[in-house]
């Protein structure tokens, strides 16, 4: 019984750990440091189009389109329903969680990385149409 318990703790401090919450700009400083790695993070979500769909170090750097600024969002219009991003909104701050990728750098390698597998958004500031 007391093996089991130690190896329910250590999955579930892997699986805690295997999740970091860093800022973009940890992640635009040290990309090989997060590449292939689960992250939590917060910036401004672009959803106005499916080739820029991404997330920004800040609302000037997605005006200005600053796409080295931004990682690219993989995520299907269905997927972000899911998590509750409609089409309904536009943009605004989020966080989000997933997986990071250096070497998928979204339409026309415009981007520093991707994030796939989305496994959950936080809206903090919306922008509705």
């Amino acid at each position: 019984m007391k093996n089991i318990l130690i190896l329910i703790m250590l999955f579930v401090s892997i699986g805690t750990e295997a999740q970091q919450k860093v800022s973009i700009i940890e992640i635009l400083a040290n990309k090989e440091e997060f590449d292939h790695k689960d992250v939590k993070i917060k910036g401004f979500f672009d959803n106005t189009e499916k080739e820029g769909r991404a997330i920004y170090l800040s609302k000037e750097d997605c005006i200005n389109k600053i796409w080295k600024n931004a990682i690219f969002i993989y995520a299907s219009k269905t997927t972000l329903e899911k998590l509750g991003i409609t089409e309904e909104w536009i943009s605004g701050y989020v966080e989000i969680t997933g997986y990071f990728a250096l070497n998928w750098k979204g339409s026309y390698d415009n981007f520093s990385g991707g994030l796939m597998d989305i496994k959950k958004i936080t809206i903090i500031e919306p922008i509705k149409r």
